[in-house]
Order: C-alpha cells, then sequence, then structure tokens
C-alpha cells in the first residue's frame, strides 16, 4: 500500500497562506509551503527539520550533503518521518509556475507537477483554492518582479487551464472562507484527510509555520524577506477589492478567457 499525502493547489495571492496558517493549528499536520518538483525558493527538507523538528541536525548535514538528492526522494524521506510519528503530511504546492510566466528558470507546463511526480509513489488527496481571477491579478501587479515579464492575456490564459483542473479536484473558494471560516475549512481539512482545530481562529497569528509571512530562519535556503502586511492582520476578513486602472478594464473586456473563468469557478463579474 503506497503512503498517503495531500496537496494544496492555489494561483498567487489566493489565500493559500491565511488558509495554511489556519490549518496549520492542528498538531497532527505537517505543511510543506510553496514547494514545487520543478523549481522553488524553499527546501521542502529544511522545512521539516526547522519547522516540525522531523530530522536531527547531523541527519540534515548528511542529505544537504548529497546535492543530487531528488525532490521525490527528498518527500518520500520525510513522509517516512511523518508516518512514524503519526503525523499527516501537506504540501501547499507553488502552482503559480506551472501556470503563470514569470522570470522563472521553467516555463509553465499547465498541469500539476505535483500529481505528475507523485501520483505513482503515493495515495493523493487534494484541493484547490481559488479568489476571484481580477483580485488575484490587481495583486499580482503590484509585484515588481511581475510587473515586465506578465500580460493579462497570458496571467488570465494560465488560470483557465488552472480552473478547469480546480474544478475536475475540488475547490474551495477564498471569498468563501472568509466569510464562513469554520466550515470551509472543516470541509478542506475533511478532503485532505487532514486533522481540523476548532480554536485555529485564536490560533493562526501565532502559526509561522508558512512561507507568505517573514520569520527568521535557521537556514538561508528558506527565508523570505517578504515585509508583513495585509496578511499578518489579526482577524479573518475578505480585503476590499484594489482600485480597477482603466488599462485593466479595457483589457479584461477583450479577454476572451476571462469570463470563461468566471463561468467555470462559478464568479460573477
Amino acid at each position: 500500500m503506497k503512503p498517503e499525502i495531500s496537496i494544496i493547489y492555489s494561483l498567487a495571492r489566493s489565500g493559500a497562506t491565511l488558509m495554511s496558517r489556519c490549518m496549520g493549528c492542528a498538531d497532527g499536520n505537517v505543511i510543506l509551503s510553496e514547494i514545487n518538483p520543478r523549481f522553488s525558493w524553499f527546501n521542502p527538507l529544511v522545512q521539516a527539520w526547522e519547522w516540525y523538528g522531523l530530522f536531527t541536525d547531523q541527519e540534515m548535514m548528511q542529505l544537504k550533503s548529497n546535492r543530487g538528492l531528488r525532490y521525490i526522494d527528498a518527500i518520500m524521506a520525510i513522509s517516512e518521518k511523518c508516518r512514524g510519528k503519526g503525523l499527516k503530511l501537506i504540501i501547499r504546492d507553488w502552482t503559480h509556475i506551472d501556470f503563470t510566466p514569470g522570470d522563472y528558470p521553467v516555463e509553465p507546463i499547465y498541469q500539476l507537477a505535483q500529481d505528475v511526480v507523485l501520483r505513482d509513489h503515493f495515495e493523493i488527496s487534494e484541493i484547490a483554492i481559488t479568489r476571484h481571477p481580477l483580485d488575484t491579478w490587481l495583486s499580482v501587479c503590484k509585484v515588481p518582479r511581475m510587473q515586465e515579464s506578465l500580460n493579462l492575456n497570458q496571467y488570465m490564459a494560465g488560470f483557465l487551464k488552472f480552473a478547469e483542473l480546480a474544478k475536475r479536484i475540488g475547490f474551495v473558494r477564498y471569498e468563501d472562507f472568509c466569510k464562513d471560516p469554520q466550515p470551509v475549512l472543516k470541509n478542506a481539512c475533511n478532503i485532505l484527510q487532514a486533522d481540523y482545530a476548532d480554536d485555529f481562529e485564536a490560533r493562526y497569528p501565532s502559526n509561522i509555520k508558512v512561507t507568505g509571512e517573514i520569520y527568521t530562519a535557521q537556514d538561508t535556503e528558506t527565508v523570505t524577506g517578504e515585509v508583513v502586511g495585509e496578511r499578518s492582520r489579526r482577524e479573518i476578513r475578505l480585503p476590499p477589492r484594489r482600485e480597477i486602472p482603466a488599462h485593466i478594464e479595457r483589457e479584461l473586456a477583450t479577454c476572451q478567457d476571462y469570463p470563461k473563468i468566471l463561468d467555470t469557478l462559478g464568479y460573477t463579474r
């Protein structure tokens, strides 16, 4: 029998940081954050060691000395540690690079790389987190590294591919979570076969085992360097929509993929 693993898929700026922090309040969950088999800024072994103490310092030195260690081997090693401690392993995928062009060393493949790499080795439970495509685009536009490497049509084309896969595997909407957090998170945990903490709303602000928030890491392979902003607030609420520039209004009016995304995920304009 193959070991079990759970995967959360989400494009950038879709609320996965907040929901992962909340899900991570359950003591039985181990969440590896924003990793991808093709490329990621963060080392899953470092997260497993630093955040959850799954490896000793000596074990980490041995693992890191093997620079040819494959992604699947790292996940298998972490999975074995989790099983030995009766913990649930959850990957928060860095889905962005599979669907969104950018200044990365890999190009979009418009499929879920985690599934391709892990399906032969694990029994997978999976879910997608979505957010209204206009809100995610308005937020992505504020990221300096993305401003010159991405246009709206490219972004929406990748988003549509993701939306179609999200509908197939099952998804929860960030907006629904913000309106009524407990039932939405509990449903997501049930789908992922993960533990659920009833008191997560009181506990999540102190959970720093997540990327997307700044923290001091023991290893530079994990530090984000991102400033603390709106995502660190101590309440769960849907942020207001950013002002829509006139040129984006015009681009949306001619974007053929945008209304298809709305229909696929059940959003209105």
